[in-house]
């Protein structure tokens, strides 16, 4: 069986794999403990209460994510082309720069956040007494500005191993302090959002620490490196940074966005409870993905850079049919055992979540089949059409939630999220195709 499966896995695909191992064990490792933590608060708030809290946290995340620069792919998309001119000097100061343009970020995020939690709080939270939470886990949960570039400078070197360690032994911590707050101060709100934010800044602060002195050997030479040696790139790096935040902010609306349009339209936080922990196990298929998703990026820039058309083809159809195996299954447990997963994980509360969760498991199986597409958008700079498509998506899901929301509660968002991700794929493969065969014709004339 191992060797029928090592023939049928192309040099490609064991490469990514290969690059992936300590980033698939950490956030597979990760993704579990988040599952238990899931549990544990639902469990130890109730179905009311934690809603509260999934509606603030979506609130803070929507709002940051329109600041966050997602600067570690251009620390990749950059950064690979002075490593490959031995210019690690120029990769210091790319690094200075996207340390610099994040911490400007953060300091408006955050301003904005308390804007918000100051003039317009009734509005998003249905909580009274809890902007003092917002404000804080504002700051707190910046950090991953930081993180992400540190992340995107590690895997330019291919360096995964300790800070994947680092990484486990922190997501270990933190549902240690969540699980505490909650045994000793049980439905505490306060209390559980005091063990959140410092388990927030614990998971932004050490990443970022232990990053560091491991590039410190492959870096040290240059750190007094002046962000003026890649002047002349600005335009062409902030032109990058621009269009790739701004598809990313919509692709985090699209993921993460869906638990405050419930807050909004279904004015009851215990639909957003219900469907916080659907989404919770239905996408729990992505902790076999979303770590390809970080590790595929560089090599499709190099695959591409190299013109290898028909090799990206290849690895992006095997990898397909690898990931809709699984995918599929869970989909099949589901919708038999939608009410006795929820009732054996959350307590009879939330058996009502059943049919949520069985619907956002097909959500989630096109999304864990298709999980190569954004980052051979970003390979193929498709940057525009992945911003139309993406608005395209978010209308479509908005126009179908306000309808849906108010009548259906939890499981209306599920159908508008269904919508989302069959809508979207469609046109974002479309494209993608298209420019690689018009790449491959190139290539043939050049030839």
């Amino acid at each position: 069986m191992i060797k029928f499966l090592r023939k049928k896995l192309d040099s490609q695909i064991k490469t990514l794999l290969k690059n992936s191992s300590w980033v698939i064990y950490s956030f597979i490792f990760g993704t579990l403990l988040a599952f238990v933590r899931s549990i544990i608060v639902a469990r130890g708030l109730g179905a009311e209460l934690f809603g509260i809290y999934a509606v603030i946290t979506a609130f803070i995340g929507t709002l940051q994510a329109i600041f966050n620069l997602n600067l570690g792919a251009v620390v990749i998309k950059y950064g690979s082309t002075y490593k490959t001119e031995n210019r690690e000097d120029k990769i210091v100061s790319l690094v200075k720069l996207c340390f610099l343009a994040s911490s400007v970020a953060i300091v408006i995020s955050v301003l904005i956040v308390s804007g918000f939690v100051l003039f317009s709080y009734d509005t998003f939270i249905k909580a009274p007494g809890l902007g003092w939470f917002a404000i804080l886990y504002s700051i707190a949960a910046s950090g991953l500005f930081f993180t992400q570039i540190s992340k995107g400078t590690l895997r330019l070197y291919f360096k995964f191993k300790s800070n994947s360690i680092v990484q486990m032994v922190i997501d270990f911590i933190e549902v240690l302090l969540i699980f505490l707050s909650l045994y000793f101060f049980p439905k505490n709100l306060n209390m559980f959002l005091l063990a959140i934010l410092v388990s927030r800044l614990v998971n932004n602060v050490i990443p970022n620490i232990a990053a560091f002195r491991e590039l410190i050997p492959e870096l040290r030479t240059h750190l007094d490196a002046s962000i003026s040696l890649i002047k002349s790139q600005f335009k062409q790096i902030g032109y990058f940074a621009f269009h790739n935040s701004l598809a990313k902010t919509l692709q985090t609306l699209i993921n993460t966005g869906d638990i405050l349009i419930i807050g909004l339209f279904a004015g009851s936080p215990t639909q957003a409870g219900f469907y916080s922990v659907g989404k919770r196990v239905a996408f729990s298929i992505l902790a076999l993905t979303d770590p390809l998703v970080s590790s595929i990026y560089p090599q499709l820039c190099l695959l591409y850079a190299e013109n290898k058309i028909s090799e990206i083809k290849r690895m992006i159809l095997k990898l397909s049919m690898m990931a809709a195996v699984p995918a599929t299954v869970l989909v099949l447990i589901a919708f038999f055992f939608h009410e006795i997963i929820m009732k054996t994980l959350y307590g009879p509360e939330y058996i009502a979540a059943g049919e949520t969760f069985y619907l956002l498991t097909g959500a989630s199986l096109i999304s864990a089949v298709f999980f190569w597409i954004h980052p051979l958008l970003q390979a193929l700079d498709l940057l525009k059409i992945r911003l139309k498509i993406y608005l395209i998506g978010i209308s479509a899901g908005l126009i179908s939630a306000y309808f849906l929301v108010p009548l259906y509660g939890s499981k209306g968002m599920a159908f508008s999220l269904i919508l989302v991700n069959l809508t979207m794929p469609y046109f974002l493969i479309h494209y993608s195709l298209k420019k690689l065969n018009e790449s491959k014709i190139e290539n043939k004339e050049i030839n």
